[in-house]
């Protein structure tokens, strides 16, 4: 996004919500936000505002238009907004159906009273046929605006110490949440350098050092995915017979 927008020569800020919220933000913090000021703070100083990964953090924002319908007030977001689903609309949201109800009105109005000032966008199908199935609605509007892959610094960072060795006959793998590496380690002999859950590994041009990325995606597109076709990483995928086989192994060991 930062790249795109440079090229235009269009100014790009940004801003962590973990500094106002966690995951799932619940209706309740969002009005809260809303009320004291911070929803039309971050309004007031940008004429586009993006809500990427993820959607539920930028929810003090959403629910102040569906507010101002009632209720005009300068403490709601004049500024336009794009949701862009990069994961599940509603990841950790916990007073769920309240949540629904807010995207499913917010929908209903994005081509009538918030016709060119609320946008949706999602990076993978499954995102967009997610949203509409948890929302029972069609969604043409929504756009479908896939990552160009764009790495920072090249894609060309800093190896973090403490890491496996680089080794161009050894496969780079991610630890899971599950077990499934080690099984896959164990029980098929492949030499795997695997990485701490969730460290940082340094980017694409570090893995190319690498035989291969092995992936065991936890959910249907991450960004890496597109980075590293970007930059050329040979990248692996397990087939669904190849899952049932390792869920086979798994339950008779």
């Amino acid at each position: 996004m930062k790249a795109v927008l440079a090229h235009f020569s269009l100014t790009f800020d940004k801003f962590n919500p973990h500094q106002v919220s966690g995951y799932g933000m619940s209706e309740r913090k969002a009005h809260f936000l809303i009320e004291n000021g911070h929803v039309s703070m971050i309004c007031s100083l940008y004429d586009v505002i993006i809500i990427g990964d993820t959607t539920p953090h930028g929810r003090a924002l959403l629910e102040s238009l569906l507010l101002e319908e009632k209720t005009p007030s300068s403490r709601f977001c004049q500024a336009k907004i794009v949701i862009e689903i990069t994961n599940r609309f509603d990841h950790e949201v916990r007073d769920v159906a309240r949540y629904h109800a807010t995207m499913e009105a917010l929908a209903a109005q994005t081509q009538t009273r918030l016709r060119g000032r609320l946008f949706w966008v999602a990076n993978n199908n499954f995102d967009k046929a997610y949203t509409e199935q948890k929302l029972q609605m069609g969604m043409p509007f929504m756009r479908i605006l896939r990552p160009l892959g764009i790495a920072g610094n090249g894609g060309n960072l800093v190896y973090p110490w403490g890491l496996p060795s680089q080794d161009i006959n050894v496969f780079a793998a991610q630890m899971h949440h599950t077990n499934i590496l080690p099984t896959v380690i164990e029980k098929f002999s492949l030499p795997i350098a695997v990485f701490p859950l969730g460290h940082k590994y340094g980017g694409p041009a570090n893995l190319l050092k690498f035989k291969a990325w092995l992936e065991f995606p936890y959910q249907y597109s991450t960004m890496k995915f597109y980075e590293n076709i970007a930059y050329g990483v040979p990248q692996l995928f397990p087939s669904p017979r190849f899952m049932e086989k390792l869920f086979d192994v798994k339950t008779s060991s």
